[in-house]
């Protein structure tokens, strides 16, 4: 019988080598297109939680501002300042409340970094529930509509800016609200 020499199949270190430097390069392409849009994945995500945050913020403000007939006062440290002293932009520092009548009043009050707004249903009655809108407000500006102050204005202009927790993404919104009970 005769042994045929049969030629042994498999792959060289050669062949090995460039087959394993090809994998690593397109590896490394794909894996910086990767983190490319993971980057920007991520970007989106938190400016769409801040687009939700602002949402509700609003929505706070503008229900408050459409039941109430004036802003009862601005809390500055602690001490009320006077509304007919503000006629242009101005950045609420501590808190802001809507008066409805006697017995009723939405206060919004933010906290001492700043950051976080938490509100209020005073219905003089029961004992009020306190709620955290936001804590991501970098600034709330207010503006007086209809008027030459927030004493006699016929509504506001709000302004607020929001930052992420990393700092790195912002988002800033305007509104305009009414008074319907103004008197």
């Amino acid at each position: 019988m005769v042994k045929l020499k049969t030629k042994k199949k498999g792959f060289t270190i050669i062949e090995l080598l460039l087959a394993l430097s090809l994998s690593g390069i397109v590896l490394t392409i794909f894996f910086s297109f990767f983190m490319t849009h993971q980057e920007a994945l991520n970007k989106t995500q938190k400016k769409s939680e801040l687009q939700m945050d602002t949402q509700l913020l609003t929505e706070y403000f503008s229900k408050s501002a459409m039941e109430a007939s004036k802003i009862s006062q601005i809390d500055l440290a602690g001490e009320a300042l006077s509304i007919s002293a503000i006629s242009s932009p101005y950045t609420l520092k501590d808190g802001i409340t809507f008066y409805v009548d006697d017995t009723l009043s939405y206060v919004f009050t933010i906290s001492e970094s700043g950051k976080n707004v938490f509100y209020k249903k005073d219905d003089k009655t029961s004992n009020p529930v306190v709620h955290e809108i936001s804590s991501k407000v970098e600034a709330i500006k207010i503006m007086p509509v209809g008027g030459s102050n927030l004493s006699d204005c016929k509504g506001i202009e709000l302004e607020i800016d929001l930052v992420s927790d990393d700092g790195k993404v912002t988002y800033d919104t305007t509104s305009s609200m009414f008074f319907r009970n103004k008197k």
